[in-house]
């Protein structure tokens, strides 16, 4: 497999423009929007999810913010609604949204489908996003307590808050899927996709599920969701370049490395729940504004 090299969105990609109406950035995003959807990962990790009490969008509460690559004093990250904004590089509240780029030769080789939005998706690697179902849970925690839960030798590396550094969280396997448990140290959310409250010292288990990256034309493939949070653009306030800073070390040092699958998983349930994913998408946000 070719080497796996992951960066962020830039400035110019997303648009030169602050409003979100402007069509100057990539052809995908003007289709598809700037927003992103945070996945459960990201609020588990003390990422934010929209809060404010006047937008009425249905899957507002699900769209996080998430860090692009910009010059020094210019907007450093496109907000829950698809504005662009400006954060402290220190902070760790906002999402990481991956971009990658493969070989045409590599893309002919990975599945791929074209969503009800019209917008093609490649599925490559995965990574724990999604909350598992509330009445498994129990299960999966007994299993864990028993030592049932089979760890596949694989981890993923978090920056937690209790540390203030990065921790290792393995990832298990049962009944033909893949799991990570996490114990919540904070968070800025309130409930997960499942309508679970989040409490402090209380465990979660995220499902590990394949990657949808939409595609744009250039041959570069942007992740649909935020996938991890926690992680600030940079540790100080001094000025850095894109490659000296900590989102870029996490992302090849980690990030990159880990969305290798730790062994060959079949395909058609995850396809599955993610075309369900995008139904929903489509019917709350789309046919609501089409302009994010």
């Amino acid at each position: 497999m070719e080497k796996i090299k992951l960066i962020l969105l830039t400035r110019e990609q997303v648009g030169t423009k602050v409003g979100l109406f402007q069509e100057d950035r990539l052809k995908v995003l003007q289709d598809y929007g700037r927003m992103a959807m945070g996945s459960d990962l990201v609020l588990l990790l003390g990422g934010v999810q929209y809060l404010s009490t006047y937008d009425r969008f249905a899957m507002a509460n699900s769209c996080c913010r998430y860090w692009i690559i910009s010059n020094e004093g210019d907007y450093n990250l496109v907000w829950f609604d698809g504005s662009l904004a400006k954060d402290s590089k220190t902070v760790t509240v906002n999402a990481i949204r991956p971009v990658l780029q493969l070989s045409f030769e590599m893309l002919e080789k990975i599945p791929k489908r074209t969503g009800y939005d019209g917008i093609t998706r490649f599925y490559f690697g995965e990574y724990p996003q999604i909350i598992v179902e509330r009445d498994l849970k129990p299960e999966l925690e007994r299993k864990y307590r028993t030592g049932e839960l089979v760890p596949t030798g694989k981890f993923y590396t978090f920056r937690t808050a209790k540390t203030n550094g990065t921790h290792n969280y393995l990832e298990y396997y049962y009944d033909n899927e893949k799991y990570v448990r996490i114990v919540a140290e904070r968070t800025l959310a309130d409930h997960l996709s499942n309508d679970l409250t989040i409490r402090r010292g209380t465990s979660y288990y995220l499902r590990v599920d394949s990657i949808a990256w939409l595609y744009e034309p250039t041959g570069l493939l942007i992740s649909e969701r935020g996938l991890v949070a926690g992680i600030p653009y940079h540790t100080n306030k001094k000025a850095c370049s894109y490659d000296e800073s900590q989102v870029y070390q996490y992302l090849n040092d980690y990030l990159a490395k880990q969305i290798i699958p730790s062994e060959e998983k079949e395909m058609a349930p995850m396809l599955a729940r993610d075309q369900e994913l995008q139904k929903v998408m489509f019917k709350k946000i789309r046919g609501r504004n089409p302009s994010f």
